[in-house]
């Protein structure tokens, strides 16, 4: 038997390791828990916010495709106006006949 018997606060400081018991450390880790987990900016929320700004950005790429697919539309509508007019809405001079075949 010892003569000085050891508190328990004793024992468990000799339990956690001595990279823990550094003061660099024992700040570092509450302030990376905080961080990850408690900011308004944690590493959940960043990662969300990622996930929907390539959502936007695929959106975005889709909608400059159907622009410019429309772009190319309105050309080929302005080059072959009358065309377009005769077949569909069905549009014709004063001394034509338009004749419709339909297919079953």
């Amino acid at each position: 038997m010892s003569l000085n018997p050891k508190s328990p606060v004793e024992v468990l400081s000799e339990k956690i390791p001595t990279v823990f018991k550094n003061r660099y450390v024992a700040c570092l880790i509450p302030f990376m828990i905080w961080i990850t987990f408690f900011d308004k900016a944690n590493i959940i929320e960043q990662i969300k916010l990622r996930s929907k700004v390539e959502k936007y950005q695929e959106l975005r790429q889709y909608y400059v495709n159907l622009i410019e697919e429309g772009k190319k539309n309105r050309a080929a509508l302005n080059a072959d106006l009358e065309k377009f007019a005769r077949e569909e809405y069905y549009l014709k001079k004063n001394n034509e006949d338009v004749f419709i075949f339909e297919e079953n």
